[in-house]
């Protein structure tokens, strides 16, 4: 898979990675990485030789500071995904409810394409579950198998209905990916959707939801659109 990271995304990670290097000290050679981005500065403003050191220096301090093996690394978890899709492309969020991963198709190509705040790389134990889910919630949309498709076959008229069926799915959804990635579920959105069930129906719930192992769209659909879906299940 062909992964591009868009510059701005890419100079504003480096500048945060040095800058938290030098607060908690040298990683990844940054000492030197800082002494080569000051030479730089004294280039000819506005030369292309500038710009173009510019560009050279933060790609290449993206991968010494460790960020592209992170999100190669990941990558390799999900071959499907690689097979299918053919490019992956990260581009900069500004805030946290911008972040997100989902699939674009062009003329028939599909690119999986993600937004995520430059500070999320700093902290590797949050981003890295955040993107495996991402990627494995775009695999499953191109996993014949799972049998992905867009519409959901509500009434959009039935405005109520609709939305609730909508989020309903997203919460099944959720609670799959992340069972089937042996990833923590947030429990208070089943209780927000599922508002009839108990406090320990929610949890059985939660837990028969990420323990099935391969569901398909339609049998989550099919949960979403019933008030007690321990019953479907079982």
């Amino acid at each position: 898979m062909n992964v591009t990271v868009d510059l701005p995304l890419v100079e504003e990670v480096v500048f945060l990675g040095l800058r938290d290097a030098a607060i908690h000290g040298d990683r990844a050679g940054s000492t030197e990485l800082r002494r080569r981005l000051d030479s730089i500065y004294d280039l000819p403003v506005d030369s292309p030789e500038r710009d173009r050191a510019f560009r050279e220096f933060h790609l290449e301090a993206f991968e010494r500071l460790g960020h592209d093996r992170l999100l190669r690394g990941s990558l390799r978890e999900f071959r499907l995904l690689g097979r299918v899709v053919p490019r992956a492309s990260f581009f900069k969020a500004v805030r946290q409810r911008e972040e997100g991963g989902d699939l674009h198709v062009r003329d028939g190509s599909p690119t999986a394409v993600f937004r995520v705040r430059p500070v999320a790389f700093l902290e590797p134990g949050a981003f890295e579950p955040w993107l495996r889910r991402e990627l494995l919630h775009i695999q499953d949309m191109v996993d014949p198998d799972f049998g992905y498709r867009p519409d959901l076959g509500e009434d959009p008229g039935d405005a109520a209905r609709f939305n609730l069926i909508r989020d309903r799915f997203a919460v099944l959804w959720q609670l799959s990916i992340d069972g089937r990635l042996g990833l923590p579920s947030e429990a208070s959105p089943v209780g927000r959707v599922f508002r009839p069930l108990e406090a320990d129906e929610r949890d059985a719930l939660a837990e028969s939801v990420r323990g099935w192992p391969r569901p398909t769209f339609d049998e989550l659909l099919a949960l979403a659109r019933v008030d007690r879906p321990l019953q479907a299940i079982g």
